[in-house]
């Protein structure tokens, strides 16, 4: 069956509360990047080819906070990869400049998971894309430029107008009536990914990402 893209919309965004504190918290290995670290989060599972979810960090930043929390949520028979922006930007790095170098940097930390596990990442299944502030930007013009290479996508932080015909040109399997979307509330929040006490949890969101043939 082909799959059928979502996007979840997260406009107030930032810490799932304790419901994540009984779980292993998986490494984060740096690779190497010309501005700041990027990171490789590794599936507990990898008798198989596992799917991919690429967080992209906000503007000047980097992409370690983010990796951090969201290797809590992202489940664990996937990979979490989290590259740095292409360009630097005080101490950290900004998502500005050529197309090539903005998805490069995706794709390098793809590829530096596919070295540390020879046959462990399963590039054929399309990926989540997450997206915060300058990073959720980003996220739409990598969904954009890449039509099929995600599954399913969360904009965090970032006022974005996803139009269904935009959509449907850069996505063949989007269904005739439409696409998916959900809303997740993260609570009284700041401008953070982070979801707050009452607000909704990110595991379930990006299984909703990820579910679905």
């Amino acid at each position: 069956m082909r799959s059928t893209p979502r996007c979840a919309c997260a406009l107030a965004c930032v810490a799932l509360a304790s419901t994540t504190a009984a779980q292993s918290l998986r490494a984060l290995e740096p690779v190497a990047t010309p501005t700041t670290p990027a990171f490789v989060v590794r599936p507990d599972d990898l008798s198989v080819a596992r799917p991919i979810a690429v967080y992209l960090h906000g503007l000047c930043g980097g992409p370690e906070s983010g990796c951090r929390y969201f290797r809590r949520v992202v489940g664990e028979r996937a990979w979490l990869l989290c590259p740095s922006a292409p360009r630097a930007c005080g101490g950290g790095a900004t998502w500005q400049g050529p197309q090539r170098d903005r998805l490069g940097a995706v794709e390098r930390v793809v590829a530096a998971a596919a070295r540390r596990s020879p046959g462990g990442v399963d590039r054929a299944r399309p990926g989540v894309l997450i997206g915060f502030s300058q990073g959720a930007y980003e996220a739409w013009r990598q969904v954009r430029a890449t039509p099929g290479r995600w599954r399913g996508a969360a904009f965090i932080g970032a006022y974005l107008h996803l139009r269904r015909a935009t959509l449907a040109a850069n996505a063949e399997s989007l269904r005739a009536e439409g696409f998916p979307v959900r809303f997740v509330d993260l609570g009284a929040v700041g401008h953070t990914y982070a979801a707050g006490r009452g607000g909704s949890g990110w595991r379930e969101a990006l299984a909703w990402l990820s579910e679905g043939e």
